[in-house]
């Protein structure tokens, strides 16, 4: 049971870096990092398995990338090749990473698809317009309305609804 919903395991961490778990053991194992880019987040025994927590060991990622990246930037042994090599893993690293982030959110109910709102919105606007629908039919009854009079508040009603169905929103 994760302590927190940052809280992934090891298998999960790999897989969001596309990196092994060995990987992951020997960053976590390895000191030599810290000088320049701190220790790799160390993970919490829970159970038999190890938590990391998710955005600590993605920002020490991102400075792992970099530094990896302007490391090689400046041997004599680096090639054009191998700094867009190493430039392309760190975006496709970074872009996974971010992508396991929003489906985090979306798993968490902080992130909603844009579709599932337009569904519902459209729901929301159809029962407004049927209710209001019945407004004329309950106030006639209510008030004993003739039938002229039913009619121009039918009118005055249907006028609304097309006001309303020809709304342009600011985007429009």
């Amino acid at each position: 049971m994760a302590t927190s919903t940052n809280d992934i395991s090891q298998q999960e961490l790999a897989s969001r870096l596309q990196v092994s778990t060995t990987t992951v053991q020997k960053w976590e194992n390895k000191r030599d990092f810290e000088d320049f880019i701190g220790s790799f987040p160390e993970g919490k025994q829970e159970g038999k398995s190890k938590l990391y927590n998710w955005r600590a060991c993605l920002q020490w990622y991102v400075k792992y990338i970099a530094s990896t990246q302007f490391k090689g930037m400046f041997s004599s042994e680096s090639t054009t090749f191998e700094q867009q090599k190493i430039e392309g893993d760190a975006r496709k690293a970074l872009a996974s990473a971010q992508m396991a982030e929003l489906e985090l959110q979306k798993a968490q109910g902080k992130l909603i698809d844009a579709v599932d709102i337009e569904e519902k919105l459209s729901e929301v606007v159809l029962t407004i317009r049927q209710k209001i629908l019945t407004i004329t039919p309950r106030i006639s009854v209510l008030l004993n309305l003739t039938d002229d009079q039913k009619i121009s508040l039918e009118r005055e009603t249907s006028d609304i609804l097309r006001e309303l169905a020809g709304f342009k929103t600011n985007e429009e």
